[in-house]
Order: C-alpha cells, then sequence, then structure tokens
C-alpha cells in the first residue's frame, strides 16, 4: 500500500454533493458559517446543561444514580444520561467550530 493519489473525484457528482451537504450546506462559504454557528450553539447546550445538572462536590455521586425502583419512565435516568452524552455531541462541534474547518478540502 503506498499514499499515493488515485484520482479526484468529477466535479458533478452524487459524492461531491453529498460532501457539499455536509460541509458547506449547499451554500458555500455562507453555508459553512451557519454550519459553524450551529455547532457553537450545541456546544453551549451541552456546557450549560451539565451545568444545570452538576449537583455540586459534596453530592456529586447522587448525580450518577439511578432508582431502579422506580417506574420505568423517570426523569432522573434522562439525567444521568446526560453527562454520558455530552462528550459525544461536543467533539463533532470541536470540530465544526476548529479553526481547521477547511481540512474537508483534503478529501476532494
Amino acid at each position: 500500500m503506498s499514499g499515493a493519489v488515485l484520482g479526484e473525484l468529477p466535479e458533478h457528482s452524487v459524492v461531491r454533493t453529498l460532501q457539499d451537504l455536509h460541509f458547506d450546506l449547499l451554500a458555500g462559504r455562507t453555508g459553512r458559517v451557519v454550519n459553524g454557528v450551529g455547532g457553537f450553539c450545541l456546544l453551549l447546550l451541552c456546557l450549560t446543561g451539565l451545568v444545570i445538572w452538576w449537583p455540586g462536590r459534596s453530592n456529586w455521586r447522587s448525580g450518577f444514580t439511578i432508582d431502579w425502583a422506580r417506574p420505568l419512565v423517570d426523569a432522573r435516568r434522562h439525567a444521568v444520561a446526560r453527562p454520558l452524552a455530552a462528550p459525544a455531541l461536543r467533539q463533532p462541534t470541536v470540530k465544526t467550530t476548529s479553526p481547521n474547518a477547511n481540512s474537508h478540502k483534503a478529501f476532494r
């Protein structure tokens, strides 16, 4: 195996259109800015959700405790899932809002 470039995508192809939709929302630079703003808003939602959820230093274990005797539909289970979901949601937001957001051009 080598790192040689085997070719480039044609200018008008389904894959190129899907890449433009994913990175630029089919709107060029404006779409990229909208994508970045959306990523920043999602990052703020993750951070404020964790701040609201945080039970404090002395009660941090209560933030991860589930009472299994309660009914299945319980707000506490949702609250325990919050800090576990935050890192998974944070990763794409950091990638979207990073200064190197043009790195996708290497895939074209």
